[in-house]
């Protein structure tokens, strides 16, 4: 009989799960010593409750062998397990009673019938029959109480008598999912064609129950699938790293339903960060389409929280919306670029904003699940802990699927019923986020056995990483797209943002960030992404019933505006003249403006032919003295020149 301690040390597990272990039966029998010194009673455990190899173990560092005239004594209830013997010795006793009631007179065959009725009304869960009670006085006779143990189980381990073809057509169509009550039929048909017995289907049922599972998994489901769910993980040290250093992000659709914008059924979304140290839930967005955007406004709850910070580092996978150029860098998506790209091209790239922050971007491998924690402790906690308790639950597969739930999505009654707005779900989860999760305690777990995760994360947090509240709107909550600041301000999300200090970039183009969690205030820049303003929500004024106040303020609203124009700049300089006059601007120009050469005649002048009608006229000018000038006259004094390129003239 051992100590919880040796057993602890033997099996090399905690001695807390050996005590547990031991309330739960599976150490079988257990006895009570008195406690030294700490009163109350100590277990004891037997060594032949344990799995046969520590056995071996706890003999062979104790120096407890046996010779070989004592180990040919062994029977079959030493050699038989724990749960066989504690079988037979159950049956040794009924058998005990059973000889005891045939002592009364009467004939043994009437006695054996009568005791076994009794018992087995007496005890359901344990009937027998007269005949096994023969059976057992007989055989106890000549094997002693290894004639009492169960004979169930006995093939255990073995090989079923199956031919090498056969097992292999059998596997062939376990790869493809068949049925084995199928699988039974087609190959009695291949036995008889082959000259062979074909196994019963209950062989076959146990023949496929002895495959090894992850073998079964690798050729039914493949290589993935495999990776997923049997083959050794690598065993991460969580003491290595502290609160707040690392965060680790992704995406999981909520096991439920709840009416889209259409009215139809839909599948809501959470876009999470944890922190890997104390599986805090430290950023969190509820949504129906995750994309980008949540990533980022989920990383900047978490990265705004004075009590938060900035990481430095993060864990993400590679999809699409998290290897995207702006928030984390292409990733792995990255190595199917060129590797040789030009200097111009790699100078040309958008610089990742956790780049940008200082924080160190892990990659989780292609299409490895097992990789990121959050996958292991939050989503899984989500999946048994907090979705089952909607109405609309689905089931995290298709064997916990409800029955009933085709019934709950059906008519438009239902809908109101058993619908709950995105609103009223992102306040559940925050609730749960903040008072369930991060604040219930770990029964188990490596560096915070019995510590809630908030508990944790105080306590190994690293300093507080933050920048200032100007960066953190920058990079953290940028909204894609452009928007114009219009006359009434700027539209976002079908309601109208105004500012003060909006009226001198009215009618222009302008980039906008936003906390979901402060929906009536957003921040706007540039297109130079330069801070220019912040701006709030305009509350709607009712349109015959507004109180004088509201209207007071919406008339001191407009006279502020108003009055910012009027105190601008620009303003007040149109204000203070009147521009100048035409004589005054052409005074101005005689007095500084360019001073060029007027031009002056010249000695140089080109004759132009005159045609004939004219030539005739000036001839009967001057035949009738009518011009009072001879040709000769008006030529006189003039130099005549021929055309450039022109010869004939002279």
């Amino acid at each position: 009989m051992l100590t919880v301690s040796q057993v602890a040390a033997l099996l090399e597990i905690s001695e807390r799960t050996v005590q547990r272990n031991a309330m739960s039966g599976c150490y079988g029998e257990l006895r009570y010593v008195e406690s030294a010194g700490f009163g109350g009673k100590a277990i004891r455990i037997s060594l032949d409750a344990l799995p046969e190899t520590y056995q071996a173990r706890y003999i062979q560092e104790n120096d407890l062998g046996s010779d070989e005239k004592s180990a040919g004594k062994v029977t079959d209830y030493d050699k038989a397990p724990a749960w066989a013997r504690q079988r037979a010795n159950r049956n040794h006793a009924i058998l005990a009673e059973y000889e005891a009631f045939l002592l009364q007179p009467g004939k043994k065959t009437t006695l054996s019938q009568d005791f076994a009725r009794r018992w087995s009304q007496e005890h359901p869960e344990e009937s027998i029959s007269a005949s096994t009670l023969c059976r057992w006085q007989r055989e106890y006779q000549k094997k002693g109480i290894s004639a009492l143990l169960p004979q169930y189980g006995q093939n255990k381990g073995k090989h079923f008598a199956i031919s090498d073809t056969l097992m292999v057509k059998f596997i062939q169509m376990l790869k493809d999912k068949k049925p084995i009550s199928s699988c039974h039929d087609v190959l009695k048909v291949m036995a008889i064609d082959n000259g062979e017995s074909c196994p019963s289907e209950d062989t076959l049922r146990r023949i496929a129950k002895e495959l090894p599972m992850a073998v079964l998994v690798a050729i039914q489901q493949g290589k993935k699938a495999f990776y997923n769910q049997c083959q050794t993980f690598t065993r991460r040290d969580p003491e290595s790293v502290r609160a707040g250093q690392v965060f680790v992000g992704d995406h999981r659709m909520f096991d439920f339903s709840i009416l889209g914008p259409r009215g139809t059924w839909v599948r809501p979304w959470v876009t999470a960060w944890m922190d890997m140290r104390s599986t805090k839930l430290v950023g969190w967005i509820v949504t129906l389409t995750p994309n980008s955007q949540t990533i980022t406004a989920s990383f900047a709850e978490a990265a705004l929280d004075p009590a938060i910070g900035l990481p430095r580092e993060i864990y993400i996978d590679n999809g699409k919306d998290y290897c995207n150029e702006y928030f984390a860098g292409r990733g792995f998506r990255g190595l199917r670029e060129k590797k040789n790209a030009a200097d111009e091209e790699i100078a040309k790239r958008v610089t990742p904003m956790m780049e940008r922050l200082g924080i160190i971007v892990h990659n989780a491998i292609p299409e490895n699940a097992r990789a990121k924690t959050i996958e292991r402790n939050l989503f899984r906690n989500m999946s048994t802990w907090f979705d089952p308790w909607f109405d609309t639950y689905c089931g995290s597969s298709v064997a916990k699927k409800p029955e009933k739930l085709a019934d709950k999505l059906k008519g438009e009654k239902n809908k109101v019923k058993y619908n709950i707005t995105l609103e009223q779900l992102k306040e559940i989860f925050d609730g749960y986020a903040r008072n369930i999760y991060n604040k219930r305690a770990s029964e188990r777990g490596k560096g915070r056995e019995g510590e809630c995760p908030d508990e944790t994360f105080i306590r190994t947090r690293l300093p507080v990483r933050q920048t200032t509240e100007a960066v953190l709107q920058h990079f953290l909550q940028k909204k894609t797209g452009r928007y114009k600041v219009g006359r009434n301000g700027i539209t976002f999300r079908g309601r109208e943002y105004y500012s003060n200090e909006m009226m001198e970039h009215k009618f222009k183009d302008v980039i906008i960030s936003c906390r979901d969690s402060e929906p009536d205030k957003i921040y706007v820049f540039d297109l130079d992404e330069r801070p220019l303003f912040t701006a709030e929500a305009i509350q709607l004024r009712d349109a015959t019933k507004a109180l004088p106040e509201e209207m007071h303020a919406e008339g001191a609203r407009k006279s502020a505006e108003w009055e910012a124009v009027k105190a601008h700049p620009v303003y007040q300089a149109a204000q203070s003249g009147n521009a100048p006059s035409m004589a005054e601007i052409v005074a101005l120009f005689q007095k500084h403006g360019p001073k060029s050469p007027d031009p002056k005649p010249t000695t140089v002048t080109e004759m132009v032919p005159a045609p004939a009608a004219l030539r005739d006229a000036i001839r009967w000018s001057q035949a009738t003295g009518t011009d009072g000038m001879s040709v000769f006259e008006m030529v006189a004094g003039v130099k005549i020149e021929s055309r450039r390129g022109d010869g004939k003239h002279g």
